[in-house]
């Protein structure tokens, strides 16, 4: 049920940023990609051997001002992050994403155009599962239900049809709803999406 809601405000509210009364929504893009995500800890090793493996993430975004210099991108977008721990253990958790970023293009040729990203992202938790030798149990509640993260990258567009791009999330928020012995926790991770302009 929380999925469907966030799922619709999300789309809802897309919708409604693209209206013709927008004046300043210029171009709606869909996008997908994978993800790597990993947590970091302090002390170094608290949670043991901790490695990143590929999530996926879809979703789409509105650029303001988009044939600007620097101009300005709200996107939502669903992201399904696995961590593992050990050889053993995998979690894979859900978020609805929403990155809003300033883009500024330092380079403009012809049918080319990159540019350089940077912003914040914030990230809803709407499910988390833990595999333990392929049997699997909900872990939702261990995970706190909100995740903010500052995004840094860059993004080439073609054509003015297809982009390409890769994002680091570094984030700042605690990732468990209770640790121990003062552990503290990060979520830092990277995306790789193509996008394509829809309008």
């Amino acid at each position: 049920m929380i999925t469907r809601v966030t799922g619709v405000a999300v789309v809802t509210g897309l919708a409604l940023l693209a209206g013709p009364e927008t004046a300043s929504a210029q171009a709606l893009w869909f996008n997908g990609g994978i993800n790597l995500s990993t947590i970091h800890t302090s002390p170094p090793e608290s949670l043991g051997d901790v490695s990143g493996e590929v999530g996926v993430t879809a979703g789409a975004s509105l650029t303001f001002h988009d044939a600007a210099r620097l101009s300005y991108e709200l996107r939502g977008q669903f992201s399904m992050r696995r961590v593992a721990f050990g050889p053993d253990i995998t979690d894979t958790i859900t978020y609805v994403e929403v990155p809003v970023v300033a883009r500024y293009a330092f380079v403009r040729g012809e049918g080319m155009t990159i540019r350089a990203l940077g912003g914040g992202s914030m990230g809803f938790r709407i499910a988390a599962t833990e595999s333990v030798v392929g049997d699997s149990s909900s872990v939702t509640d261990a995970y706190k239900p909100f995740e903010f993260a500052v995004v840094v990258g860059a993004q080439a567009e073609w054509k003015k049809r297809w982009v390409f791009e890769g994002r680091y999330l570094f984030g700042l928020s605690e990732v468990y709803e209770v640790t121990i012995g003062g552990m503290e926790t990060s979520q830092r991770g990277f995306q790789i999406l193509a996008g394509y302009r829809f309008r």
